[in-house]
């Protein structure tokens, strides 16, 4: 039951033009000839994709696999289903951002120290402040894999955009504190 739920909100998505990219290639095509949801039906495909996120046996079993794709499938799904927001497509499985991805021009990654090139890596601006006084502001480039590899959880927010804990942790890499 809880698959078929995530199912039927991934065909939700792609009606409202939000489609996975791991749609099979005739699927779009099949989907022209049906109306656009209703925002009550988006709704309803939202609540449905959280409580399975939260309050199902296929949830316990992800928990138990220790694998974080779901969390990663989950979340892209919630953004697709949010009208909310403006939805980035992924390019090669990434979130892709206006402000957040950066070109190949010597910029080398925090972690791994290899080029960083659109659209695997992003900029992050990593900043302290004490009473609205900045006193620490650092500029740095990384691979979002690396981030996932050498940070801990939450990454990215669902619109790809990193979660404030990741700049927390970056900013104590950079200060040593």
């Amino acid at each position: 039951m809880a698959s078929e739920a995530i199912a039927a909100a991934d065909i939700i998505a792609a009606l409202l033009g939000r489609a996975s990219t791991d749609l099979p290639d005739e699927f779009p095509g099949i989907l022209k000839s049906y109306e656009s949801p209703s925002s009550a039906l988006v709704a309803s495909a939202s609540k449905a994709v959280e409580h399975v996120r939260s309050n199902s046996e296929l949830a316990e079993l992800w928990a138990e696999s220790e694998d974080d794709d779901w969390t990663r499938v989950l979340d892209d799904l919630m953004a697709r289903l949010d009208l909310s927001k403006t939805y980035l497509v992924p390019v090669n499985g990434i979130l892709e951002t206006d402000d957040s991805t950066v070109g190949s021009i010597g910029l080398s990654c925090e972690f791994c120290g290899d080029d960083v090139v659109e659209p695997e890596g992003i900029m992050l601006v990593v900043e302290s402040d004490d009473d609205d006084i900045v006193w620490f502001r650092s500029t740095t480039y990384a691979h979002r894999g690396c981030i996932e590899q050498h940070l801990k959880p939450p990454h990215f927010n669902a619109d790809g955009t990193p979660h404030p804990e990741v700049l927390s942790q970056l900013r104590k890499r950079l200060t040593g504190s």
